[in-house]
């Protein structure tokens, strides 16, 4: 779960630091007092979508930090996810960091070592899920109700579906090769005169890897042929002497004999008589390297012009068929391959077709496992969460998990789901027609409903922490208290962070932190966050309520009695 969180530079925040609890955790505060600060910084840590960019101070770096503790069966998860990334956990708690400069370039760390977003990303999915204020739109997302009502038929489904994808993923690319087979026999005329003509034109080239950085190296030193046998001749000189005194490597070897026998009466001057020795050699490797130039040097016009046009031609080939003479080599074997392919289509066309007959049995025999699963499932889906609407306040509504099957379904209609359309409908009064819940619902109702469907998937999922961002949005009177208390019961499984202006919402917490906008001077706006104690809780409830006065106290002195029991 998530223990700490730190953030500076954030809006009206210089920096921000508070720890989180196991349970339910509520925020409260005025409007516009920044309590949202703590949900788009805990998205951004985990390179999920967020307000967090726009939200930083102009021409300051902002930063945030979140501490999370392992159990057991997270780092289980998370270790997978780590081996992944080729990083390593060891500890019981992680430390994202993650910061975005001024001018947007953001920079990420795992336990102080630099990761990739994806890497937050995975995290941030195995850790939290974040129902933000417009979250219920996700209801109304086919995907989104897939994955939702998927996820309650649990592993036996997931891992079935991930075969699916798997094969699905192999058919759609047979059908493309054949698709590509498929084409007008003109069409499949040119194409075989291109391939035949790109095919003989690199491989008349004769090309091979590495050679383009020799040619290049062999030019410049021809163009600079000149300045080389000019340093090359000096450097003779000085080797072998003027004629009249000795040559280096004579000297070198006299003033080596010298000092070694110096050595035998002080051993102090044995190990420079021992590097006098070393440098003898290395001279001599010196003079058979600058003798050696003569042959490299003995070239003519026509070799310089020859390698030039050599290397204008291979450059000609990189820039039709790839960056690096390795490219160009591996575009010709493609080439081959797609030409072998059009050449012997009746052949090819046939394997494919047989390819994608057996995939295609395989795909729907998994589909159908699939399906068969999702029909044992959908009415205890229905029940599960038509009992979570009549404890929310909608005793009258009814949830249906509408399976629709595909009708005439063949190779086009393949896709990763299988064989069925999933749709979430309901009804809010009886009497009335069941219709899909974008077209029934209240915003208060999608609110609810939402809230029902993450209470009864919850057990069905690992994450500890789930994030609600003003849930009460739209709903009002006693259905206060069966959301408050639907959260609560969320709680006693997971830890529970919610942003709330419903005071009844924040009296069935077990920690309250108050998020304070106040003026410094006249000059300065500044946000904090601060855990209340009981006392302090008391008052804030008040205050939420609209009443500072004993009767408000009072008031929110039996709320809390109430819901905290």
């Amino acid at each position: 779960m998530i223990t700490e969180v730190s953030i500076k530079n954030l809006s009206l925040a210089d920096k921000i630091e508070f720890n989180l609890n196991t349970g339910f955790n509520v925020f409260t505060g005025e409007t516009g007092a920044g309590k949202s600060l703590v949900i788009s910084a805990i998205a951004f840590a985990f390179g999920m979508n967020s307000d967090f960019a726009r939200l930083r101070k102009e021409n300051e770096t902002a930063h945030v930090s979140v501490t999370i503790a392992l159990s057991p069966d997270i780092k289980e998860t998370l270790g997978r996810i780590f081996e992944e990334s080729a990083m390593e956990l060891d500890d019981d708690e992680i430390i994202i960091t993650r910061s975005i400069t001024p001018d947007s370039k953001t920079k990420n760390s795992v336990n102080s070592l630099k990761a990739a977003v994806t890497l937050l990303n995975k995290i941030g999915r195995a850790i939290v899920e974040i129902s933000g204020q417009n979250d219920e739109l996700l209801l109304l997302e086919p995907k989104a109700q897939f994955e939702l009502s998927d996820r309650y038929c649990g592993e036996r489904l997931a891992s079935l579906k991930n075969l699916l994808f798997s094969i699905y993923s192999e058919l759609k690319n047979l059908i493309a090769e054949r698709e590509e087979l498929k084409r007008s026999e003109g069409e499949r005329g040119k194409m075989i005169d291109l391939y035949s003509f790109q095919i003989n034109e690199i491989k008349n080239a004769g090309l091979y890897e590495g050679e383009d950085g020799g040619l290049n190296e062999r030019v410049e030193f021809l163009k600079n042929a000149e300045k080389i046998a000019q340093i090359k001749d000096e450097i003779c000189v000085i080797l072998d002497g003027d004629g009249e005194a000795p040559s280096v490597g004579e000297s070198l070897s006299r003033l080596g004999g010298l000092v070694s026998k110096l050595s035998k009466f002080d051993h102090s001057f044995e190990n420079t008589a021992a590097a006098l020795n070393d440098a003898y050699y290395l001279l001599d490797e010196v003079s058979n390297g600058v003798s050696a130039l003569n042959d490299r040097l003995d070239y003519s016009q026509d070799e310089l012009n020859e390698k030039i046009s050599r290397l204008q031609a291979i450059s000609m080939l990189k820039r039709k068929y790839g960056a690096e003479i390795a490219d160009v080599i591996t575009y010709c074997a493609d080439c081959e391959k797609k030409l072998e392919q059009l050449q012997n289509f009746e052949q090819n066309y046939s394997i494919i077709n047989s390819k994608i007959e057996a995939r295609f049995a395989e795909y729907i025999a998994a589909a159908e496992r699939i399906s068969k699963i999702r029909l044992e499932n959908k009415e205890k889906i229905e029940q599960a969460i038509n009992n979570e609407l009549a404890t929310l306040d909608m005793k009258n509504a009814n949830f249906k998990l509408m399976l629709n099957q595909i009708q005439n379904f063949d190779e086009s209609k393949i896709n990763p789901n299988g064989l069925e359309t999933i749709e979430f409908f309901i009804r809010t009064n009886p009497g009335t027609p069941f219709a899909p819940i974008a077209k029934i619902a209240s915003g208060g109702e999608m609110s609810r409903i939402m809230l029902a469907v993450k209470n009864v998937l919850s057990a069905y999922s690992k994450v500890p922490s789930v994030i609600f961002d003003e849930i009460d949005t739209g709903i009002g009177g006693f259905t206060l208290n069966a959301v408050g208390s639907k959260l609560r019961s969320i709680a006693s499984s997971k830890q529970v962070i919610c942003v709330t202006h419903s005071p009844i919402i924040a009296s069935f917490a077990s920690h309250h932190f108050l998020v304070n906008k106040e003026i410094i001077n006249g000059e300065k706006t500044a946000i904090s966050f601060i855990k209340l104690n009981q006392d302090s809780i008391e008052g804030e409830i008040a205050r939420m309520l609209g009443n500072n006065s004993e009767i408000g106290i009072s008031h929110a002195r039996e709320l809390l009695s109430k819901n905290k029991s």
